[in-house]
C-alpha cells in the first residue's frame, strides 16, 4: 500500500499542536509518522489491492487538506469532515 506523508514538519492544529507530533490518530485520521513527518491515512491497507488507483491516494490527500484547513477555522477533528472506511 503506498504511503503518504506531509512534507511541511511545522504545520500545526488549531490548538498549536505540530501535526507531526500528533502520531497515530483515528480523530485526525494519521498514521505513525516517519522520520519526523506526519503520515495520512488514506484507507485500510487490508483493502488495497495493486490495481488500485494511485489517484485514489492524492484524492484522499486533498481530502484530509481540506478537512484540515476546515479543522483550522472551527477546531473540530478532522473526524467530523472525513468518513472512516468500513471493514
Amino acid at each position: 500500500m503506498p504511503e503518504c506523508f506531509l512534507e511541511d514538519s511545522g504545520l500545526r492544529f488549531k490548538n498549536g499542536t505540530r501535526v507531526s507530533e500528533m502520531g497515530c490518530s483515528h480523530e485526525y485520521h494519521l498514521l505513525a509518522p516517519s522520520d519526523g513527518r506526519a503520515q495520512i491515512c488514506h484507507g485500510r491497507s487490508s483493502a488495497w489491492r495493486p490495481n488500485n488507483s494511485l489517484a485514489s491516494v492524492f484524492v484522499k490527500a486533498f481530502m484530509w487538506l481540506e478537512a484540515y484547513e476546515n479543522h483550522l477555522k472551527t477546531g473540530h477533528s478532522l473526524d467530523r469532515y472525513l468518513k472512516t472506511q468500513a471493514s
